[in-house]
């Protein structure tokens, strides 16, 4: 009986961390997505500068947690965000609009997915892995 009760508490234990982790996770890729959304609307009313300012802020952020996500994500996600934030910021320099306003929502999109994948939403434990 005590090595069920060991193996139970490990269990949980182990369960609390992973739930703990994907919270942190979350958290830290919706703080970087809500400045970008602040980019975003900043570009929509031709804010440029402020616009700018703000996508450089969220990709401080993204590269400011990049070792956390690196430990608990798949690299080929992280990779392709940490790219995608590159050609943001030679979109903001640059006089294209349109396209740093599609990268904006490209990478919002990514962000919002990556900060839901993890928790443990019905959705997450309920769908098939391909």
């Amino acid at each position: 009986m005590k090595y069920l009760y060991i193996g139970s508490g490990i269990l949980i234990m182990l369960l609390a961390l992973c739930i703990l982790v994907g919270c942190v996770l979350s958290s830290r890729t919706e703080a970087a997505a809500e400045v970008l959304q602040q980019a975003l609307d900043a570009s929509l009313t031709d804010d440029f500068q402020t616009a700018a300012n703000r996508a450089k802020e969220a990709a401080g952020q993204w590269h400011g947690s990049l070792r956390l996500y690196s430990s608990f994500l798949c690299h080929d996600e992280t990779d392709e965000v940490t790219i995608e934030f590159a050609e943001l910021m030679l979109c903001s320099g640059q006089q294209g609009q349109e396209e740093f306003q599609l990268h904006c929502a490209s990478l919002l999109a990514r962000l919002h997915h990556i900060a839901q994948m993890d928790l443990p939403l019905y959705h997450n434990i309920l769908m098939k892995r391909a």
